[in-house]
């Protein structure tokens, strides 16, 4: 079996296929993740600060709804505030250009 490629790093990895691909799975940008929590969580803190809400949501809270929001939805791109979330294919070489291509990533 060959090595974990270390592209895992810097994925997000679901269970399901990746569209009708039997051997890939969706795949996301851990990267690009980031930023769209980050957008979030800045729109809590306004939110916040005006009176719109008591309290915000945990970052990792909000990770986790974005996650599964783009993985179980139909769309292959997703939009949170500034940032949009692609779904990718998990496939080691294909994701590396990804990366090579993610305006977010410091790799």
């Amino acid at each position: 079996m060959p090595a974990v490629s270390d592209v895992w790093n810097y994925i997000h990895k679901d269970y399901r296929q990746y569209k009708n691909n039997q051997s890939h799975k969706q795949s996301l940008c851990k990267f690009c993740i980031g930023k769209a929590v980050d957008s979030l969580v800045a729109q809590d803190n306004t939110a916040l600060s005006e009176g719109q809400i008591l309290q915000r949501q945990d970052s990792g809270e909000i990770e986790k709804i974005i996650l599964d929001t783009v993985f179980s939805g139909s769309e292959e791109v997703r939009v949170f505030g500034i940032y949009e979330a692609r779904i990718l294919k998990g496939q080691p070489d294909f994701l590396w250009k990804d990366l090579s291509r993610c305006p977010h990533a410091s790799t």
